[in-house]
């Protein structure tokens, strides 16, 4: 079934009666601002860094801490964090997580929402485009395009994942020797189908695709997975110290663990092969895609789009990133069919100009 309308980042819904005139340009947003005030070890005066996502670049509180670590500044000396947009809890970074953990004793603070509900982020959006607006005319300077999000296509393109003898060699274009392939001794035990056993090693899966996933393995020189390799998730999680339901834990017995995107643990249900995510506090689970082999195929979609949204301008980055939704959707047409899907919410945070 075809999912709700995606709305736009700001609404330029006609009114009653006005004549319809041409869609915009997509165009992504603002992105987000952020500012790290630290006390500076060899003079004990307070400094700070900031920094702007741009397309293809890591979100912003990312590139202040890459300036940080470049200065030789110590988490500890760091006093407060001051962002435009609420750290967001989503695929991509994951930033309130991120800043949470790396810096637990700095004052923390933020100029707009950017919160669950998708009106939330819609909200921060739309102000700090009306920001960025005033921030242009009071420096005498061209207004910056406003964001729009091209909708989905529909009728949707017809779906196409390449087998997995096509999909190996692709891989290893995209991602060099960065590909985890099983050996099927090490997959006879585990509770996957057929299909997606195959896929883990034939094609293989991305081993680690910087902010949105990195693989599970059961290399010497990697910290052991709880459980094991491809344990299933109830007992995963359970293990790690995390308080289930007992429904909850039912449903994630079905789920076998091949890796994680920084904080939920990627999964595969058993029965129907399909991907999800799944929130460690609680069990809850995000659509992913509909197999191995659409997930993998659409990490490798992901990784060669955003190396081509590097300096793009907000018009660039946006045709990039409707064609980006286009493909995603011939690969898995479920994929952003709701606003809460995982790759929904990566996409969003794409067109609104966060990573």
């Amino acid at each position: 079934m075809p999912g709700p309308r995606t709305p736009t980042l700001v609404d330029v819904s006609p009114r009653p009666g006005a004549a319809q005139a041409a869609a915009p340009r997509p165009a992504t947003g603002p992105g987000n601002t952020a500012v790290f005030t630290y006390v500076d070890p060899r003079t004990g005066q307070e400094a700070y860094v900031a920094a702007t996502s741009t397309p293809g670049q890591p979100p912003a509180e990312y590139l202040a801490m890459a300036q940080l670590q470049q200065l030789g500044v110590s988490t500890d000396n760091v006093v407060a964090v001051h962002t435009d947009l609420c750290p967001g809890y989503f695929p991509g970074g994951y930033t309130a997580k991120t800043l949470a953990s790396a810096f637990p004793n700095a004052s923390q603070s933020y100029a707009h929402p950017y919160g669950w509900d998708p009106a939330s982020r819609a909200e921060g959006i739309a102000a700090l485009t009306s920001q960025a607006e005033l921030m242009a005319q009071l420096a005498g300077q061209p207004a910056p395009p406003r964001p729009y999000r091209a909708p989905l296509p529909h009728p949707v393109p017809p779906t196409h994942v390449p087998p997995d003898a096509e999909l190996g060699p692709l891989f290893t274009r995209v991602f060099g020797e960065k590909v985890r392939r099983y050996a099927p001794q090490l997959l006879a035990g585990a509770a996957l189908p057929d299909a997606a056993r195959a896929t883990l090693s034939v094609a293989g899966i991305p081993s680690d695709v910087p902010l949105f996933f990195l693989a599970d393995t059961d290399s010497p020189d990697a910290p052991p997975v709880m459980g094991g390799m491809f344990a299933d998730v109830r007992t995963h999680l359970i293990g790690t110290g995390n308080q289930l339901s007992p429904e909850a834990a039912e449903v994630l017995a079905a789920h076998t663990r091949i890796g994680t995107d920084g904080v939920y643990v990627i999964t595969v249900q058993r029965d129907s092969g399909q991907v999800w995510a799944a929130m460690p506090l609680d069990g809850r689970l995000q659509y992913v895609n509909s197999s191995v082999a659409a997930f993998a195929y659409s990490l490798a979609t992901l990784y060669a789009t955003r190396g081509h949204m590097v300096d793009a301008d907000p018009y660039t980055a946006g045709r990039i990133v409707a064609d980006l939704q286009q493909r995603l959707l011939a690969i898995d047409p479920n994929c952003l069919a709701e606003p809460g899907h995982w790759w929904s919410l990566v996409i969003e945070q794409m067109w609104h100009g966060l990573f």
